[in-house]
C-alpha cells in the first residue's frame, strides 16, 4: 500500500484490554487479602480504584522512583498497595509486598488481547512495519507483550520507562520510527487516548488515527484525529482511506 510504510500501536486499551485484566486481578487480589488480613474485599477494591488513577497521574508519562530514575513496575505496586492498605489502617511493609504479588501474578494470568487485535495484526503485518509506543514501567509492559504472544508482528517496541520519555511528546513517537526506517508522514499511529495517543502523534508529523471502542465523538476544542475508528478491524480500511491522499492532522 502506498503512502503509508508503518503503523504504531498503542497497548493499553487498544491492543490490551488492561482495565478488564485490572479489574479481574484487583478482584482476585482483595479476596486473597481478605482472608489473609480480615479486610473486606470489596471495600479493599473500592479503595484501590480510588487511590489508582490519581496515583497514576502523579507518577506521570515516566514512572519515577524519587524523581530519578525510572522506576520498576514491582516498586510502583509494592507503593501503591502500602497506600491503599495505609488508608484501611495496615500499615506493614510485608502486608504491602504480599498484595503487590498477588497482584502481579493474577494481571499475568489476566492479561488478554482484545478479540480484534490478532487479526489486524496478522493483515498488516503483510505490507506493514508494526511497532508499540506504550507509556509504563519497563517490565510491566513487557510482561503484557510476552503473555500476549504479540511481539513478533513489531519492528520496533518502545516504552516509557526505557526511553526517558513519554507520550504526548513527539520524540518517543519518533524513536519508534527511527528504529523502523521510516518518515513521520508515511506512518499512522492508533490509540485510544486523544491526549495521548492522537496529539503526540500529530506533533510528530504523523496520521493519528483514534480509537474509541464506545463510539464517542472527540470533543469540541481537543484533539483532532485523522480518522475515528471503534473497532481494529476498521483500521486497514481507513489506512487506505488515509494512503490516498490525506494529510496528517495538524
Amino acid at each position: 500500500m502506498p503512502g503509508i510504510d508503518a503503523v504504531l500501536f498503542d497497548l493499553d486499551e487498544t491492543l490490551l484490554d488492561d482495565d478488564a485484566s485490572m479489574r479481574r486481578a484487583l478482584a482476585e487480589t482483595c479476596s486473597e487479602l481478605e482472608g489473609e488480613y480480615g479486610l473486606p474485599a470489596e471495600r479493599l477494591a473500592r479503595v484501590y480504584l480510588e487511590f489508582a488513577p490519581r496515583a497514576w497521574r502523579g507518577l506521570g508519562s515516566v514512572p519515577t522512583a524519587g524523581g530519578a530514575r525510572p522506576a520498576d513496575g514491582r516498586a510502583i505496586r509494592a507503593w501503591m498497595w502500602g497506600e491503599v492498605l495505609g488508608l484501611l489502617g495496615v500499615a506493614a511493609p510485608a502486608a504491602a509486598e504480599r498484595a503487590a504479588g498477588l497482584y502481579a501474578a493474577a494481571r499475568r494470568r489476566s492479561y488478554a488481547a482484545f478479540d480484534d487485535a490478532l487479526p489486524v495484526l496478522e493483515r498488516l503485518s503483510a505490507e506493514h512495519r508494526l511497532g508499540v509506543v506504550t507509556n509504563g514501567a519497563s517490565d510491566t509492559q513487557r510482561d503484557k507483550l510476552g503473555a500476549l504472544g504479540l511481539g513478533r508482528f513489531f519492528g520496533a517496541v518502545v516504552i516509557s520507562g526505557e526511553a526517558g520519555v513519554g507520550k504526548p511528546e513527539p520524540a518517543i513517537f519518533r524513536l519508534a520510527l527511527e528504529a523502523l526506517g521510516v518518515a513521520p508522514a508515511r506512518a499512522a499511529h492508533v490509540g485510544d487516548s486523544l491526549e495521548s495517543d492522537v496529539a503526540g502523534a500529530s506533533r510528530a508529523g504523523m496520521h493519528a488515527v483514534w480509537l474509541s471502542r464506545a463510539g464517542d465523538a472527540p470533543p469540541a476544542g481537543g484533539p483532532r484525529p485523522g480518522a475515528s475508528i471503534r473497532t481494529l478491524a476498521e483500521l486497514p480500511g481507513v489506512l487506505r482511506r488515509l494512503a490516498a491522499g490525506a494529510s496528517p492532522a495538524p
